[in-house]
């Protein structure tokens, strides 16, 4: 199977690395995630891309995570009010 990191870069979703150590790491499974905020109505287009990214880690048979909610939300919110979050 090809590394991720090779089918990231084909697909120009990867530019640059901060050390080729990192295309060896992900030879075996590792746990990868990303977090988006839960305050808006809907995920934006740009979120589409990190959602691909994990899929495309996921179809190599690494350990994905989405997080939604918690502390994501409160990152950048001027307004100080904790986010809520039903489930």
């Amino acid at each position: 199977m090809k590394n991720v990191l090779d089918i990231l870069k084909e697909r120009g979703l990867l530019e640059n690395v901060t050390s080729p150590d990192v295309h060896k790491f992900v030879e075996s499974p590792v746990t990868v995630y990303a977090g988006f905020d839960p305050s808006s109505d809907s995920l934006q287009a740009g979120n589409f891309v990190t959602i691909m990214v994990l899929a495309h880690f996921q179809r190599c048979g690494h350990n994905v995570i989405g997080l939604i909610g918690g502390a994501t939300g409160m990152i950048g919110d001027p307004s100080g009010n904790p986010p809520s979050v039903t489930c």
